[in-house]
């Protein structure tokens, strides 16, 4: 999700159908509310991230908020039939997401790897089952993102490799 300072604490309880005194309580008692922590504008108001926000509160944040791997994620489960909920929001954000939970077992990460190669395989699937009736543009443009796809993964076994 894109990383903005747009809501204000009136927006957030209005989003969380609470009241604005509780949140304030928690910020004073606990330094976030929800497990967000808000900034504080030059006027010493609370400033809140949209992302963080939605996240905490397993809303999915209307388009213009996404990215673009998070829309192209939801457009896939409408695609599919899949209601876009708020848990298979949480579920797209977890898969997404650049950062580790540091609260997460490690080991699961060898789990998303595997994951990871089964939605490239079944992508490459696929696109193999759609390319001969692809015109030559499409046709050129999807086989340009398969090689990007081969490379990075490439790039970032080389670099993890690198490390260990």
């Amino acid at each position: 999700m894109k990383h903005t300072f747009a809501l204000t604490t009136r927006q957030v309880a209005k989003l969380a159908g609470v009241e604005i005194p509780p949140i304030y309580m928690s910020v004073k008692r606990y330094g976030n509310w929800r497990g967000v922590v808000p900034s504080k504008s030059a006027s010493s108001r609370l400033l809140w991230r949209s992302d963080e926000v939605h996240s905490a509160l397993g809303i999915v944040p209307d388009q213009a908020d996404m990215t673009n791997g998070e829309w192209i994620y939801c457009q896939f489960l409408e695609a599919e039939a899949l209601p876009v909920t708020g848990e298979s929001w949480a579920v797209g954000q977890a898969f997404l997401s650049p950062k580790a939970d540091q609260y997460r077992d490690p080991t699961l990460f060898l789990n998303e790897v595997a994951l990871a190669v089964e939605v490239v395989n079944a992508l490459c699937n696929r696109l193999d089952s759609v390319l001969p009736v692809m015109d030559e543009t499409v046709r050129k443009h999807a086989t340009e993102g398969l090689v990007f796809i081969a490379q990075t993964v490439c790039t970032l076994l080389n670099e993890e490799a690198n490390h260990v």
